[in-house]
């Protein structure tokens, strides 16, 4: 497996859960800088990350739930700016059930912006 780097992981992302389709007008995504995460280009970060070798450890604060933790894998030979997916296993508590609820998914490189065009 790839090392996971700061320069390569620095990006946007979208979220995508098991077997979502990407929809690329969507206007959600997180962008992964400098430790921070942010959400759809806020300036507020709604989270932090750490990088341990071949995988990244999000870790996403919320006022009045525990923390959702989302951890990356490099699962590639190599991890670098042009590396388009990630996966992204998602563990969290829920009030009232015993354990941790679990999901998998795949984080997408936003590399461009893209509009939804209607015609008039």
């Amino acid at each position: 497996m790839a090392i996971i780097t700061e320069t390569a992981l620095k990006s946007d992302w979208f979220y995508l859960a098991k077997e979502q389709l990407l929809d690329p007008a969507a206007t959600s995504f997180f962008t992964l800088r400098d430790g921070r995460i942010t959400s759809n280009g806020r300036v507020d970060a709604v989270g932090t990350y750490l990088i341990a070798g071949s995988k990244a450890v999000l870790t996403f604060t919320r006022k009045d739930a525990p923390d959702f933790i989302m951890t990356l894998t490099a699962t590639s030979e190599v991890f670098n700016k042009a590396t388009a997916i990630l996966q992204a296993d998602a563990r969290y508590r829920i009030a009232g059930v015993n354990g941790l609820a679990a999901y998998q998914g795949t984080l997408v490189r936003r590399v461009t912006e893209f509009r939804t065009i209607t015609k008039p």
